[in-house]
């Protein structure tokens, strides 16, 4: 190549004989394939592609109420202890478990809906299948539980910040009903399942104050039986105390200080057994809801305005690509630079273009 061609290889006049005069050459096949990527991205959005509803909601986590979950924090690490039990939350109301529970309240309307797919691709394929008439193969009832679980899962989406202790629980579905229904369900169960957490402490040590106090009872019962069975055996009156015979005497003595010994250990266990209840009655869950979940009201269309963008876009690179295809397969001289590269000899000058 010569040195004048080697000088002008950086001109920007190559690039735009080359690539620029071709694609205004050949403008209206870039404009149709640019049209048949608009008429495609409209067409495919419209039937195939359904509305996604959000509906979120807002969660506070706050101080641990209960023993067993104060417990559980001072255990878990040495790093600050509110965030930590904030990520603990997450994970649990991400958890499969949680899912589960929730499936259990939904009601069948959301559990249909579950069955239908949310993204955008598998809704293409979905009804690119329906268009060519192929139907789904039924699933079993214990497969058909794993997707629904998998699938809500998907669905909804769990964030938090523990720096400010926030719990943010995001649903999405093709139903803004349905989007709402998740949201509110995932609350019901969590502020459920941190109650009864709260209260395990309490629950458990009522639990056993029951149990001695029941106890306490049966033996203050039986030391009365003890009593009657004594006197009834010895033929003394029930309001008489005293016996002519020493050892008759002491003996009931004995019986009688049982009694009473049995009596003040049931009122004390009675006592603190409904302390115990006062206490469980009193907690309270240490999860608030600081934003309910908003009724969706319009869609959410992110994804498919970015799918709209990526056809159209793709309809208009086809369109430059077979505008400049020619120019790759036929050789076309567009510059003093193909000419060189054609002949190897030196371009001498120009001759102007004459319009008659």
């Amino acid at each position: 190549m010569s040195e004048k061609a080697r000088d002008r290889q950086f001109d920007i006049s190559i690039y735009t004989s080359k690539y620029g005069v071709p694609i205004l050459e050949r403008k209206w096949m870039v404009l149709i394939f640019f049209l048949v990527g608009i008429f495609l991205a409209l067409t495919l959005l419209s039937p195939l592609i359904k509305p996604k509803f959000v509906s979120q909601a807002t969660l506070l986590v706050e101080e641990p109420r209960s023993a067993i979950s104060q417990a559980k924090q001072e255990t878990l690490g040495t790093g600050r202890v509110p965030g930590l039990y904030v990520t603990t939350e997450e994970e649990k109301i991400k958890s499969s478990f949680f899912a589960a529970e929730v499936l259990k309240i939904l009601p069948e309307k959301a559990k249909s809906n579950l069955r239908a797919e949310v993204d955008i691709f598998p809704q293409i394929k979905a009804g690119a299948l329906r268009l060519f008439g192929v139907r789904s193969k039924p699933v079993s009832q214990p497969l058909l539980e794993v997707s629904l679980l998998t699938e809500i899962q998907k669905r909804v989406e769990i964030t938090s910040a523990p720096t400010s202790a926030l719990i943010w629980i995001t649903a999405k579905s093709t139903d803004r009903d349905v989007a709402l229904v998740l949201a509110r369900s995932y609350i019901d169960v969590c502020l459920a399942s941190n109650l009864e957490d709260n209260k395990k402490a309490v629950s458990s040590e009522r639990d056993f104050l029951e149990k001695q106090r029941n106890h306490a009872y049966q033996e203050f019962q039986d030391s009365e039986q003890a009593v009657f069975d004594y006197k009834k055996q010895y033929q003394i009156p029930g309001d008489f105390d005293e016996a002519r015979d020493i050892n008759i005497q002491l003996q009931m003595k004995r019986l009688q200080a049982r009694v009473e010994m049995d009596k003040e250990r049931f009122a004390e266990l009675d006592g603190v057994y409904f302390t115990s209840q006062v206490k469980e009655a009193g907690i309270v869950g240490n999860i608030r809801v600081i934003s309910p979940p908003a009724f969706p009201v319009a869609p959410s269309r992110k994804a498919e305005i970015r799918l709209m963008i990526i056809i159209i876009l793709g309809g208009l690179m086809l369109g430059i690509g077979a505008a400049l295809l020619p120019e790759f397969t036929q050789g076309t001289i567009r510059h003093e630079v193909d000419i060189v590269d054609v002949s190897h000899l030196p371009v001498l000058g120009h001759l102007p273009r004459i319009k008659l």
